[in-house]
């Protein structure tokens, strides 16, 4: 009976040194291909398994994988890349911006958020084709028809002289003002500020409508956002 437990503890052991001898402990870095910055808690697993880890805040990682296992690295905003491991001990990886899910993106008071049909919140966005091909020299002029729910209203014909009127359901209040909030570039401005510039200065207008994507802002946000994201020079 002894010399049976003996024969079994030695088998385990040349079982569990067979195993330990056909994987390696992987390390590397995890960059941003375009710019060279580490990208934190980027997922790291190996292709087929449960077995994965995150990147720490400078983008570095260890994995313990299969000698010929493959290497899975993803993150949110970018590609997602296999590397075979191939017995290598350090397997550093560029992830490619993901341009789909950028072009996706929808600006709110709190940064960005996937496109509209994924967000909680009713947010509804114009792009600037849309406000170049308005026949309008007016931003918001180029609204009217493009936003369920949005009213808007101009008493003249000439652009910056805060001749506008924006509504978002109707009237929601008899004393107060009902005009919506605007916002350029995350900073607070006026309807005569969004009148005066030109629509091809503008990426996208979002209309946040309900309480949930206007919450940000408080009290102002009672009657709507109007948020402009400039367009980026070339």
């Amino acid at each position: 009976m002894r010399k049976i437990k003996l024969f079994l503890t030695a088998l385990a052991v040349m079982i569990t040194s067979v195993a330990f001898a056909q994987n390696l402990t992987v390390t590397g870095n995890v960059t941003d291909a375009s710019t060279g910055e580490p990208v934190p808690f980027a997922s790291v697993h190996e292709k087929g398994t449960m077995n994965g880890v995150n990147t720490d805040v400078n983008g570095q990682y260890s994995i313990t994988v299969s000698k010929n296992g493959i290497l899975v690295f993803s993150s949110v905003g970018y590609e997602t890349v296999e590397i075979l491991v191939d017995g290598k001990a350090k397997i550093n990886c560029d992830l490619p911006t993901d341009s789909e899910m950028l072009e996706t993106a929808v600006a709110v008071g709190y940064g960005s958020a996937k496109k509209v049909g994924t967000m909680v919140g009713s947010v509804t966005t114009v792009k600037s084709d849309a406000l170049k091909n308005a026949p309008s020299s007016s931003a918001l002029d180029a609204l009217q028809g493009q936003v369920a729910g949005l009213a808007v209203m101009t008493t003249g014909g000439v652009a910056g002289d805060n001749n506008v009127s924006m509504q978002l359901h109707g009237m929601g209040s008899l004393g107060s003002s009902t005009a919506p909030l605007y916002i350029i570039d995350g900073v607070q401005a006026s309807s005569s500020s969004v009148m005066s510039m030109n629509p091809n200065d503008i990426a996208s207008i979002s209309i946040l409508k309900d309480a949930s994507a206007t919450s940000i802002y408080g009290s102002r946000a009672a009657n709507g956002v109007v948020y402009v994201t400039p367009s980026v020079p070339e």
